[in-house]
């Protein structure tokens, strides 16, 4: 066991129309996408209604998922949709909302949609919300292709009774120029509220004009009360729409990471992170402040901030906490092998701090397995390369379980490659104590590893079941390239379950008994009795649904953990998934493998249309693309969540 060090501080140490959604085009080829431009005025703001197909897991627990959002068309004719980086959903959910638009597109077939131009879309029919109340949640993520690097959001609300029906309000938040020759900023997503008010870097690095931003920026965005007609183009004079724009770091000359935000109950905060390694916060409605009393216990941070909204300290000292901070420390051997939390105020300020690192081996509390096999686990990983300036909110999750105890989590790596960006070998860490005694001791356990020995931690038919499957390293999967890593960042729901992306082999798949490689969403099922985990396969690459409005099969045909050379930006982060449960239902009394645990989770995949309904899943462009193919491809954000009610409700 371990001990959890902890210094309480004394003192606060301050410094100075977008696009259709489940929908497929009247056209054939690449030409014919009904992915909308960024720059046109018209398609700024849709509103529409997307419907969940429903979700079978390996266990049988039934989820719904649907696209929610397509990325941008910014290479016309090209390729369907722009690609997809970092992306995140609020940690919280809004109760008792009015929807945040009076009026949604609905359709049901092939050929409908918010594309405005007719030979595209033909015009869908529109349904009223005026007067309804709900649940309400945001999503946003940056995307890219040709010059643009843009911010989309969406604004969601669903009738508490009908989790399974999003009424989707999605946002062209902000854009790096006013048509495809221009490339005035680039950015990277940084994290949203529930009430749509979304955070992101800014900076000059590749970008070309005109105007173009200067030094380091944090902007935030009203998405909910952008103006439908005005492109809202970032540069060195700040939005465009500057009335729904807030410029909160200013052409700074320390670069920041991409930030994070509080869902205050009064506005929203900006928290951050810089490479003075400073907590950046705001302290008062657009008045930055910095500190680094954040981080005692340690030399200096790394990585990207993650927020989780319930205060992990229960004790005097943390008293005025609306949640905890946390990201990478280094100890004072300059390794970067430390979790920092910090409790914050509603002003963003530290109320408190301490540390956690784990052991050398980890031993998984359902099998046995000790990680890493042979070897000692490694500096962390997932903050290398881009990840500072593109990647997701964050590297670490921080959850609660219905007995009191606090979960940390992030992925560990053992030090056979070390030092190695791409190492393959790794292990889903999660650290157990109990807040009420933050001075205790530490369990640790994993909740998914894989090895060079071939052998990982396998994947089951149902509790306790027959394994169909197990993690593998990501280079079995891809056959080399990328290498590795083999693991997104895991996030937390409501119950202490973990998702994360991995790589997988299931067994007896294919012809002759042979296994199928591929990357799958994986829910590691909490219980808190035996402080363990055992794995749950929720979809993976080739899974097939029914889209529910555009009533045409789509196939998922990639989901990313890994780029050339680390961790891949556009990989889910611990910010991919809402923390609390459906409907603020109370998870102490549900069993943790109930679905209704999860408030909602969003992740980047490309998914293939089967247009003309043949079977086949045929790809246009790219590797591999049939330029006679009827079929469609679009990189979307896909939303799992609860899929039908159960008739319990607190609001």
């Amino acid at each position: 066991m371990k001990k959890v060090v902890f210094i309480v501080l004394a003192t606060l140490l301050v410094a100075g129309p977008v696009l259709a959604q489940d929908s497929v085009s009247k056209l054939q080829g690449a030409a014919g996408s009904d992915a909308v431009s960024p720059y046109d005025t018209t398609e700024q703001i849709n509103n529409y209604v997307v419907d969940l197909a429903p979700l079978s897991t390996s266990w049988g627990t039934k989820f719904g998922i649907a696209p929610i959002a397509k990325s941008s068309l910014t290479d016309p004719g090209s390729f369907f949709s722009s690609l997809l980086t970092a992306q995140g959903m609020s940690r919280t959910l809004g109760a008792r909302q009015p929807f945040v638009r009076n009026s949604y597109a609905l359709w049901n077939g092939q050929g409908f949609g918010i594309n405005g131009n007719g030979a595209i879309h033909d015009a869908p029919a529109t349904v009223s919300t005026l007067g309804l109340r709900g649940s309400q949640f945001a999503a946003s993520f940056a995307e890219f292709g040709g010059n643009a690097n843009n911010i989309i959001s969406a604004v969601v609300n669903y009738v508490p009774s009908r989790p399974n029906r999003l009424y989707v309000s999605r946002v062209a938040a902000a854009v790096n120029g006013f048509n495809t020759g221009e490339n005035r900023a680039q950015v990277g997503n940084g994290a949203i509220d529930w009430r749509g008010f979304a955070h992101f870097r800014a900076d000059n690095f590749g970008a070309s004009g005109p105007n173009t931003i200067v030094g380091n920026n944090i902007f935030r965005i009203d998405s909910a009360g952008r103006a439908a007609g005005t492109v809202n183009v970032i540069d060195n004079a700040g939005g465009n729409d500057a009335a729904a724009t807030d410029w909160l770091v200013v052409r700074s000359g320390t670069t920041q990471n991409t930030p994070s935000i509080l869902p205050s109950a009064t506005r929203p905060v900006l928290i951050g992170t810089n490479f003075n390694a400073e907590y950046v916060f705001e302290s008062a409605p657009n008045v930055i402040s910095t500190t680094t009393a954040h981080r005692a216990g340690t030399t200096d941070q790394r990585g990207n901030i993650s927020f989780h909204d319930v205060p992990v300290f229960n004790n005097a000292a943390f008293a005025n906490s609306i949640g905890t901070a946390t990201m990478y420390g280094k100890d004072a051997g300059d390794l970067t092998r430390r979790i920092i939390m910090w409790g914050v105020d509603s002003n963003g300020a530290v109320t408190g701090t301490g540390f956690i690192e784990p052991p050398a081996t980890i031993t998984d509390n359902d099998n046995g397995f000790v990680f890493p096999n042979g070897e000692t686990i490694d500096e962390f990983i997932y903050h290398v390369s881009q990840v500072a300036f593109r990647g997701g909110n964050g590297q670490v999750a921080i959850g609660h379980d219905a007995r009191g105890n606090v979960l940390v989590s992030t992925i560990v790596t053992g030090n056979g490659l070390a030092p190695s960006d791409d190492n393959p070998v790794g292990a889903v860490a999660v650290a157990r104590f109990n807040a009420s005694d933050i001075a205790g001791t530490i369990e640790w356990t994993t909740a998914a590893y894989n090895n060079f020995a071939g052998t990982g931690k396998e994947i089951l038919d149902g509790p306790n079941g027959n394994a169909i499957g197990q993690v593998v390293e990501l280079n079995a999967v891809t056959g080399g390239a990328p290498f590795g890593p083999s693991f997104s960042a895991p996030c937390f729901d409501a119950a202490g379950n973990l998702w994360f992306l991995a790589a997988c082999e299931f067994y007896d798949r294919l012809p002759g008994g042979l296994s199928d490689f591929d990357t799958a969403l994986l829910r590691a099922v909490y219980n808190p009795v035996t402080f363990s985990y055992q794995l749950e396969e929720v979809l993976e690459v080739g899974s097939v649904f029914h889209g529910q409005n555009s009533n045409t099969d789509y196939q998922i045909r990639f989901l990313g953990i890994a780029d050339s050379g680390s961790v891949d930006s556009g990989t889910m982060w611990s910010g991919n998934a809402a923390r609390g449960p459906l409907n603020g239902l109370n998870s102490g009394a549900l069993a943790t493998s109930d679905p209704r645990n999860l408030g909602g989770l969003v992740l980047s995949a490309e998914i293939v249309y089967d247009v003309n309904g043949d079977g086949d899943f045929v790809k246009v462009t790219g590797g591999g693309g049939d330029p006679l193919s009827e079929d469609q491809e679009y990189n979307v954000l896909l939303y799992v969540g609860p899929y039908s009610a159960w008739g319990t409700s607190t609001f």
